[in-house]
């Protein structure tokens, strides 16, 4: 007879490859359950502290911090976003430069065209030219808008982008409102005492006075235009001029209002307080607005 041949452990083989498999598998999706778990309480306490507002520190590569970006004012329009980034525009320029030198960097840099004024009309047809002479050093690298501004400060000019390209004026115009009124007034004075009565009056004109102090503010060609019908102040020259005509205003404008209040709240007098005020009861309806003794008389 033949041998027979035993086939039990070939069929136990698979069983064991099997349950190794399954050990495997099992401790595998431990880990990953753990791994999970311990992102999960990771991930919400990174979600508290930002809450509490500390500084979260991730363990990654560090590439370097970011580039600090100081952008200029906003003369116009916007100028294009990729010019106001961090390296906005780069100009390398050797020495002192003039102006036509530095808008023809300009326009190389960043594409757009740039267009110098320095000739004006004023009013009467006259024509001026003011020269742009003075020279400044171009070594920048940053936003487009922050050249402009310190090439504005450097030059005394004006700049403004209007969607199409940026023009540098040597002189602006700009006008303020200012509530003075509109004439000179006129403040009487009458005191009585014995029978004998003194009086004494005075002439104030508020937009001389302000012309007075302006015009030192703006030699020529600059010019200071005063309207007194519709309340409006209107300065032509450059920025160094418009900003120290600008403090003036604002003072007088201020002044003004303090000056308004006083004089319009002192008339309004209470009938029981007027002999505080020096006003005997029988004469007050003697003369419109007199108060204290003392009378407004327009011009």
């Amino acid at each position: 007879m033949g041998r027979r041949r035993s086939s039990g452990p070939i069929r136990l083989g698979p069983l064991l490859l099997l349950a190794l498999c399954a050990c495997d598998v099992s401790e595998q999706a431990g880990r990953d359950i753990e791994d999970g778990t311990r992102l999960t309480r990771e991930q919400l306490d990174a979600q508290r502290a930002a809450q509490r507002g500390e500084v979260l520190r991730v363990d990654r590569p560090y590439y370097g911090g970011a580039l600090k970006v100081t952008r200029g004012s906003r003369q116009g329009d916007p100028l294009p976003r990729q010019l106001e980034a961090a390296r906005g525009v780069s100009l390398r320029l050797p020495g002192q430069a003039d102006i036509r030198t530095i808008a023809a960097a300009i326009t190389s840099a960043s594409g757009l065209p740039v267009n110098i004024r320095t000739r004006y009309i004023l009013t009467g047809g006259d024509v001026v030219e003011v020269p742009i002479g003075t020279r400044m050093r171009a070594a920048y690298t940053g936003p487009l808008s922050g050249f402009l501004d310190r090439l504005s400060t450097r030059m005394d000019v004006a700049w403004s982008y209007d969607g199409k390209g940026i023009a540098i004026d040597r002189m602006i115009t700009r006008d303020w409102r200012v509530p003075l009124p509109r004439a000179r007034t006129t403040f009487t004075d009458e005191q009585r005492a014995g029978g004998i009565g003194l009086s004494t009056a005075q002439e104030t004109d508020p937009w001389a006075e302000l012309g007075a102090r302006l015009a030192p503010l703006a030699p020529a060609p600059a010019r200071v235009g005063l309207f007194p019908d519709t309340g409006r102040v209107s300065v032509f020259g450059p920025p160094s001029v418009q900003a120290r005509v600008g403090t003036v205003i604002e003072d007088v404008i201020a002044t003004a209002a303090q000056r308004i209040g006083l004089e319009v709240g002192i008339y309004f007098v209470d009938s029981d307080k007027a002999d505080a005020f020096g006003i005997a009861l029988d004469n007050l309806g003697a003369t419109i607005g007199r108060a204290a003794g003392q009378g407004l008389n327009g011009p």
